[in-house]
């Protein structure tokens, strides 16, 4: 039960709404704040990746073309990704986005508990988030890539569906 008081204050810490949160000696409070959090992010950027990479692509049929493409400073590439190998994708979004939620969820808690904490729940906290949230995005990608792959709902070269006009 006392957890569950530490876990509100530290929510009601972060939204503001008072000081209560003064009061929270429990380090695991906040590592359980921040590994929700990072876990919450993960998800966030992993489905806005996933959004942007759809998007682009609908207006991108070249990429159907090429056959191999270099992943350093080409801005296409994950769109390229998205459309040739979805497992390869995954993999590569799983590790780009597990990485941006963890050091933003970090800064985010730096700034926000820095008169809250010492060095050591801070440490402790971020050391947990980065454990959960690896865990986490391991899972998410076992589950994705089992998944069965979801056909095109539209091919750009088909003769059926493209208008030669």
């Amino acid at each position: 039960m006392e957890s569950y008081l530490y876990l509100a204050a530290m929510i009601l810490l972060v939204l503001g709404v008072g000081e209560l949160a003064t009061v929270l000696p429990a380090a695991y409070t906040w590592s359980v704040a921040l590994s929700i959090f990072d876990v919450f992010l993960f998800v966030c950027l992993f489905m806005l990746n996933y959004a942007f990479d759809e998007f682009y692509l609908s207006f991108n049929e070249w990429v159907y073309k090429v056959d191999e493409m270099s992943h350093w400073f080409n801005h296409s590439f994950s769109i390229w990704l998205f459309a040739k190998d979805r497992k390869r994708w995954a993999k590569w979004s799983t590790g780009f986005n597990s990485f941006l939620a963890i050091y933003f969820g970090a800064f985010v808690f730096a700034v926000l508990s820095i008169r809250y904490v010492t060095a050591d729940v801070f440490i402790e906290g971020v050391l947990a988030s980065i454990f959960v949230t690896g865990l986490f995005a391991w899972l998410f990608y076992k589950y994705y890539t089992s998944r069965k792959p979801r056909k095109p709902t539209f091919d750009y070269y088909s003769p059926e569906t493209r208008d030669f006009r």
